[in-house]
């Protein structure tokens, strides 16, 4: 398990987690992108941060790539990120 508590306490990541997977399933259902999610983006000396990322599958064998959509984000400017997130890209 990361640290998550360095300084945040535990309780309040943990929630911060839960609350992150409830607004990204409510982008999915509102954007129709089934492969918007988020990756854990290292500690900012107060909390975990996320970043937001869409997954891209590819054809074949090949990995499928990975679109960053943001910076590294506290939870909460995650939240925030989902919140407001329309994806219009247009991918092949």
């Amino acid at each position: 398990m990361t640290n998550l508590n360095r300084k945040m306490p535990l309780a309040a990541a943990w929630q911060g987690v839960f609350r992150l997977a409830a607004v990204t399933r409510a982008a999915k259902e509102r954007t129709g992108d089934k492969c918007i999610g988020t990756e854990v983006a290292g500690h900012n000396g107060t909390e975990p941060t996320v970043r937001v990322v869409r997954v891209i599958p590819q054809g074949g064998r090949k990995s499928p790539l990975i679109k960053h959509l943001t910076a590294p984000l506290t939870f909460a400017q995650a939240e925030q990120f989902l919140q407001s997130y329309e994806f219009s890209e247009v991918t092949a």
